[in-house]
């Protein structure tokens, strides 16, 4: 028997007609899986951005160094006004990176106007004191006197307390949070801790970092390709420096030639007698072009390393980040300007 009389509606286009209905008031009302989408049973709402706990945390770390760094007065240490630009930049790249993955970013600080103090000299890594800079190069002029208030702290420990601050960092804003990140995140993440450790030896402290042990062979390879030229470069560049100028050429070629024995050790292709230079050494601000190209190569080298090495245990990303760190402080002591992610192109 037929379940629709005259002039009525049959029971399968009515259920037709009130689930239509329904669609298009779901649609009017915007009804997505966002964020902030009501917990309604039935509807799965969006999971937080990856690495949005370390983001936040990070940023965090960031912020309080900028505030940091404004507080700290530049009369004592040229670095303080290099490091400060550093920082702001690194806050606007994060925040930009945040807001396109949509986390909701706090206010940021680090807005003031105060201008940077000069260009760095050549200091030597893990030192407080400057020696005499390369022939030709230009040594930064000695502090001026500043006027303190009544009780407030000496200019050393200013910087002290900064160099403290580019190194103590809550765990969920240091490098292990940034080994555990998502493969989009992870290298970004690990430079700005390249750059505090970096920050911490230019400001003639020591960065707690363990030495670990060099990382797989695959890994290996092309980080002595960067590591092997970067020695023999040092070594031209040793050779055309006055002996009573080469302790900023010297520290680098340290832990350079550490490296090289460490990489030698692992693969069985020998390092060669020489290797072609992109720059020839003819007088000192050669050498200094020269020593900032070798080692923005070992950066960049370490930093294309990061996701090979991450599976490769803690010892193996303890030895990436101390090379790739130590390349980023001695390239800005050599002339680099504190780049916001050394070896990156963010």
């Amino acid at each position: 028997m037929s379940q629709q009389g005259s002039g009525g509606v049959s029971r399968r286009a009515l259920v037709a007609s009130l689930s239509a209905g329904a669609a298009l008031s779901l649609a009017g009302c915007g009804v997505r899986l966002e964020r902030d989408a009501p917990q309604v049973p039935g509807l799965r709402t969006q999971d937080p951005p990856a690495d949005q706990d370390t983001l936040l945390a990070t940023l965090g770390a960031l912020q309080r160094l900028v505030r940091t760094a404004e507080s700290t007065d530049p009369a004592l240490s040229p670095w303080v006004g290099p490091l400060l630009t550093m920082h702001r930049s690194q806050v606007s790249r994060l925040v930009d990176v945040m807001a396109g993955l949509g986390i909701d970013v706090p206010s940021v600080a680090g807005s003031s106007s105060r201008p940077p103090a000069p260009a760095p000299s050549t200091t030597p890594s893990g030192s407080g004191t400057s020696p005499a800079p390369p022939s030709g190069a230009q040594e930064t002029p000695p502090p001026t006197t500043t006027t303190r208030s009544p009780g407030s702290t000496s200019l050393a420990s200013d910087v002290a307390a900064l160099a403290r601050a580019e190194q103590d960092v809550p765990a969920s804003a240091g490098l292990g949070a940034a080994w555990s990140a998502e493969p989009t995140n992870r290298a970004m993440l690990l430079a700005l801790g390249v750059t505090r450790h970096a920050a911490v030896r230019v400001l003639g402290a020591s960065p707690a970092m363990a030495y670990g042990s060099v990382p797989a062979a695959a890994s290996a390879t092309p980080l002595a390709q960067a590591i092997r030229p970067a020695v023999y470069g040092f070594e031209v560049i040793a050779a055309r420096t006055p002996t009573d100028q080469r302790a900023l050429v010297t520290s680098t070629l340290g832990w350079l030639y550490g490296a090289r024995s460490a990489l030698d050790a692992v693969l069985e292709e020998p390092a060669r007698p020489s290797y072609r230079l992109p720059v020839q050494v003819t007088d000192q601000a050669s050498a200094r072009r020269l020593a900032q190209a070798l080692l923005g190569s070992v950066a960049r080298a370490a930093a294309s390393q990061v996701t090979p090495t991450a599976a490769q245990g803690q010892a193996r990303r303890d030895w990436l980040v101390r090379v790739w760190s130590l390349a980023a402080a001695d390239g800005w002591q050599w002339g680099t300007p504190p780049e916001p992610f050394p070896g990156l192109t963010l």
